[in-house]
């Protein structure tokens, strides 16, 4: 076999390989309801959530976007389902309480001061 031969069929196994991680995500999403709210939404409206700041300070790849078939597994016990509302409140929360800060870097980040202009006095 050639060269050319190999690196085509290993392109043609991580392209086979990446369909089915695809679609076992999509009936992964559909079927778990959202950790948080307990409701089942379609699939594209529910997303994984990294479970610890580890997991994000790693910058794991997304689970949808693993090459292997036991590197989707491995990412998969690392997140939780969530719905995108739900999601969204729960990182907002953990960045005010200042989680991302103490948990990834050991210390905070000093926050930006907004400023209002229509009353002319930071806040």
């Amino acid at each position: 076999m050639t060269t050319v031969a190999k690196r085509q069929n290993k392109r043609e196994y991580k392209k086979r390989i990446r369909s089915m991680i695809s679609i076992e995500c999509k009936h992964i999403k559909s079927i778990t309801p959202c950790v948080d709210c307990g409701k089942i939404y379609h699939y594209a409206a529910m997303q994984f959530d990294h479970i610890t700041p580890r997991c994000v300070a790693v910058k794991s790849r997304q689970t949808n976007r693993a090459e292997t078939w036991s590197q989707f597994k491995r990412e998969l016990k690392l997140v939780e389902v969530r719905c995108a509302n739900c999601h969204a409140i729960r990182t907002h929360n953990q960045r005010k309480s200042g989680w991302f800060n103490k948990k990834l870097l050991g210390k905070e980040i000093p926050q930006l001061q907004l400023f209002d202009f229509r009353q002319d006095r930071v806040f």
